[in-house]
């Protein structure tokens, strides 16, 4: 796992890499090696727009407009941060604190230089 950080409101934003092979890969990646991404995200429920803010205790911190109801603002995070990324919601999940707001999510078939780019 190659673990990194980019800058944000000149600040590091925790971000970890791996290489995913084989049986852990979805099926249709076949036998083919896919980096993965995990960030570290603070989410705020129920604001006025859904938006990447800044940061919060090293963490990419995140507005969204749903509220944390029913999993509403957990899709929410999925969607805009596939939507951003440029992958398919398929690609991205949360493995840590789905009732929480400290999240970590998991981002297939990304780099750390998207990840910085698209996520600014």
């Amino acid at each position: 796992m190659h673990a990194g950080a980019f800058t944000f409101f000149d600040a590091a934003v925790r971000i970890s890499l791996r290489t995913v092979v084989g049986s852990e890969v979805a099926s249709t990646f076949n036998d083919t090696k896919v980096m993965t991404a995990r960030i570290e995200i603070y989410v705020q429920p129920r604001a006025a727009k859904t938006a990447i803010v800044g940061l919060h205790d090293g963490r990419l911190k995140i507005r969204l407009a749903a509220p944390p109801v029913d999993g509403a603002a957990n899709t929410e995070l999925i969607e805009f941060i596939a939507e951003r990324l440029d992958v398919a919601k398929s690609n991205v999940r949360i493995v840590a604190g789905a009732s929480s707001r400290r999240k970590v999510i998991e981002v297939m078939g990304v780099s750390l230089a998207m990840v910085e780019e698209r996520l600014r």
